[in-house]
């Protein structure tokens, strides 16, 4: 692990890993936690990879989602979390 995000203006800091074992830790019911761990995870958070919510499978390319207009994994379990409460 050599990034970590913060804000020393609100107060949290965080790496892909500790972020990905936040969610397993909580979310485990929705189908994240039961086959993958956090190393997997975090390195899921990062680059070109995409969750279908569909088939809660990963994938390399958003065009082998069934779902339509799924963003990378990092915006949609990093960005639009905090996005949503910072606009709270």
């Amino acid at each position: 692990e050599n990034v970590a995000f913060s804000s020393g203006q609100h107060g949290w800091c965080f790496t892909l890993k500790s972020f990905a074992q936040l969610y397993l830790d909580h979310l485990c019911e929705n189908g994240l936690g039961d086959n993958l761990g956090a190393d997997d995870f975090a390195q899921r958070l990062w680059g070109n990879s995409y969750f279908d919510p569909d088939t809660r499978t990963f994938h390399k390319d958003s065009r082998d989602c069934q779902t339509p207009g799924v963003e990378r994994t990092f915006c949609t379990f990093v960005l639009e979390p905090l996005y949503k409460l910072y606009a709270a």
